[in-house]
């Protein structure tokens, strides 16, 4: 690289979110070994879909942008059209892999998962849960589970980490955001 040109990474997650963060740290990693400035742009939405989707259609082939690439990106292909395929990518490498968690506000009536499966078939489509976004690892695990036990749940979906992008605190801390996947 020559320090006229400037690398650039796209993340999928809001600014301050889980995977911006890291992903400043690699940039940062990345430009002191290069001796390059590298610019995080965090394309948060579409399950983690946009950013890469956005380089896939608007970025020349030439490795000055990379993006962080979660599996929703794959899914995207399968629920909709898309303007990129999967042939558009070359994988670089493995870097993260994330647990996702179920929480619950503790205000709620149930406590554990068992207390919560209950309430919910008791009472049907009452609960919403917030999730990073449609076609999401955190929105279809959440469905696969409530399919597998066999609630009714109403999805919302954020542009990023909930904890983030929640467009009020209060969504997280009052009866709209009781949980999230």
């Amino acid at each position: 690289m020559t320090p006229a040109d400037q690398a650039g990474v796209l993340a999928v997650d809001v600014g301050a979110g889980t995977t911006d963060i890291f992903m400043r740290v690699v940039a940062d990693a990345a430009a002191s070994r290069l001796g390059q400035r590298i610019v995080v742009d965090n394309r948060p939405g579409g399950g983690g879909a946009t950013g890469p989707g956005t380089m896939a259609v608007t970025a020349k082939p030439d490795g000055y942008t990379i993006a962080q690439m979660p599996v929703p990106v794959f899914r995207m292909g399968l629920m909709q059209d898309t303007a990129w395929s999967k042939d558009d990518f070359t994988y670089i490498i493995h870097m993260t892999g994330y647990v996702f968690n179920f929480i619950i506000r503790s205000d709620r009536p149930y406590k554990t998962w068992d207390e919560f499966v209950a309430y919910a078939k008791k009472n049907p489509d009452t609960i919403t849960y917030g999730s990073s976004g449609v076609g999401g690892s955190p929105h279809l695990g959440m469905e696969q589970l409530a399919d597998k036990v066999g609630i009714k749940l109403k999805h919302i979906p954020y542009k990023g980490c909930l904890l983030y992008t929640s467009p009020s605190p209060r969504d997280r801390t009052r009866s709209r955001m009781p949980s999230s996947a």
